[in-house]
């Protein structure tokens, strides 16, 4: 029988430090902007909202890290997901309002839902089920790679379309890094992803803006007082905190010079008001949350369990590290939230869910008894990703 083991508490803990905390920053760096909207608003407006997203995101974790493992590998529940989040992009494409010239969010009356965050969610689970039960190494194209990469075209198309061009290559990242440490035949790898290319490259020419958000960076952000001002601006931000920072709530760039601060940029804010000391130990948090994942995934009871841990877990740290490069210039702008620190509902809840999942993972431990037949079919696969991730 399978026996439960406790569950990590050193990822707990962390991630829920991490999401209290976030409310804390978006306070700091949303209260001049909050007062200087069209319909002006009190300093606390954002910081009220974040802890109402935060409340849900750690109960969220709480509850689903207490749900068997059974609930999250049944092959109807995880197609019937990825059929929701499909349509549910379409409907978003069809019959939402653009705002912020794009169309990502549904309106659900009482807040915005970004359908991208359930998607994600969605193919991760589709390919952890998929890699686990499939001999890859075996087989034609159309057997074993077609239907995965199907799903994961298909959603990354319509993210694209919204647009939400970062979302879209940081979801082709995990997925292929999912496949990568399968025993998946390379040539159908190379087979999926060169014809990409050519269609990656028609697609930035339809988008000027973010031919120029790359012409830009490429040629040391020349543009400051156009596309380039934000990261500028952020720049600024990190060079100024020093060592030990401003001080909580002391940033010049929160003061309208700094677009974003309290979202996709609040990073930028923490080196200003923390200095070194708190982006180093922020960064800290994430190389902890990427190590404890790594483990939970390589002591998984069953291959489905490692792919999902090991894809969950790259689903929080990239979004980190890849915020932290776009907002210290060492790749092009794009709209990347700093996990459980930036303001934005539907990434807190759903990075919520994320954990909760690994932490469901992290209490199984692997016994001869517990684990079924097609729990286990591919003990090559196994022992490709046992070499494969972080012992």
């Amino acid at each position: 029988m399978k026996q439960q083991n406790k569950v990590d508490l050193v990822l707990a803990s962390t991630v829920i430090l991490l999401t209290l905390a976030g409310p804390l920053m978006v306070y700091s760096a949303s209260t001049i902007f909050a007062q200087n909207m069209k319909i002006p608003q009190p300093p606390t407006y954002f910081f009220n909202k974040q802890m109402l997203w935060a409340s849900f995101s750690i109960g969220a974790l709480l509850l689903i890290s207490r749900l068997p493992l059974r609930h999250f590998r049944t092959p109807y529940r995880i197609v019937a997901l990825n059929i929701l989040s499909f349509v549910l992009l379409i409907v978003v494409l069809l019959v939402t309002d653009e705002i912020k010239g794009a169309h990502r969010w549904l309106k659900l009356g009482f807040a915005n839902f970004q359908v991208s965050e359930l998607s994600k969610l969605a193919v991760i689970l589709f390919f952890s089920y998929w890699l686990s039960h499939k001999d890859l190494s075996q087989g034609g194209y159309r057997e074993t790679a077609l239907p995965m990469f199907l799903v994961l075209g298909g959603t990354m198309l319509l993210i694209m379309i919204q647009p939400d061009l970062g979302t879209a290559l940081l979801l082709a990242t995990i997925t292929l890094m999912m496949v990568f440490v399968s025993r998946f035949r390379l040539s159908y790898l190379l087979a999926t992803i060169l014809p990409a290319v050519p269609l990656g490259a028609i697609y930035l020419s339809l988008r000027p803006y973010q031919l120029q958000r790359i012409e830009n960076w490429l040629h040391g952000l020349s543009d400051p007082l156009s596309t380039s001002y934000q990261v500028r601006q952020s720049i600024v931000a990190i060079g100024s905190g020093g060592f030990s920072g401003l001080g909580f709530g002391e940033s010049k760039q929160k003061l309208l010079f700094l677009p974003d601060a309290h979202t996709d940029f609040i990073f930028s804010i923490i080196s200003e008001e923390l200095g070194l000391i708190g982006a180093s130990l922020l960064l800290g948090a994430f190389v902890l949350i990427l190590y404890r994942g790594l483990r939970i995934a390589r002591k998984a009871p069953d291959t489905f369990s490692q792919f999902l841990a090991f894809g969950l877990t790259l689903n929080v740290v990239l979004y980190a590290f890849m915020n932290i490069a776009v907002v210290s210039g060492v790749v092009p702008a794009t709209g990347i939230p700093m996990p459980f620190i930036s303001y934005g509902g539907s990434h807190m809840v759903f990075m919520g869910v994320n954990v909760g999942i690994l932490l469901s993972i992290s209490r199984s431990v692997e016994t001869k008894a517990g684990l079924s037949k097609n729990e286990n079919s591919y003990p090559l696969q196994r022992e490709r990703l046992n070499r494969s991730l972080v012992r």
